[in-house]
């Protein structure tokens, strides 16, 4: 119990590190906020795969970065790792729960928006989270 009570405005801090088939090493930070930002700088028509951190971790933890590797190695795709780090940081596990199926519904709303533009397919569009970002992945959507 205790610590601070999540709020809307706390989305704001999310963000994705976008990664593609050029651009494999220096991800490209964007808001989720910024759609428009994201849509043009998404390849459009492959498929994407969205990994997500933990409870106390961030977009830069060493198993997105070995995943997003692996991800280059098999597919032609574009890799993000999104980073709900203020949200998820320690040491209060209560916020954090709450914040995650929050971001999760943010993410999808997100993707529906992508998806709707005629950018991406979400039967092309893979999640995984680790720990509590399992949870955000599956209030995706």
């Amino acid at each position: 119990g205790g610590g601070p009570t999540f709020r809307e405005t706390d989305l704001s801090t999310v963000f994705v590190l976008m990664y593609n088939i050029l651009n494999q090493n220096a991800g490209a930070k964007y808001y989720l906020t910024d759609k428009e930002g994201i849509l043009n700088e998404i390849e459009c028509g492959v498929k994407t795969m969205i990994l997500i951190h933990g409870f106390t971790g961030s977009a830069k933890t060493s198993w997105c970065e070995a995943a997003k590797t692996e991800m280059f190695r098999k597919y032609y795709c574009n890799v993000w790792c999104l980073d709900w780090e203020y949200i998820a940081a320690g040491p209060w596990y209560d916020y954090a729960a709450e914040g995650a199926c929050n971001v999760g519904k943010y993410l999808g709303e997100l993707l529906a928006y992508l998806h709707n533009s005629g950018c991406i397919s979400l039967d092309l569009v893979r999640i995984w989270g680790h720990s509590l970002g399992a949870h955000v992945a599956g209030c995706a959507g």
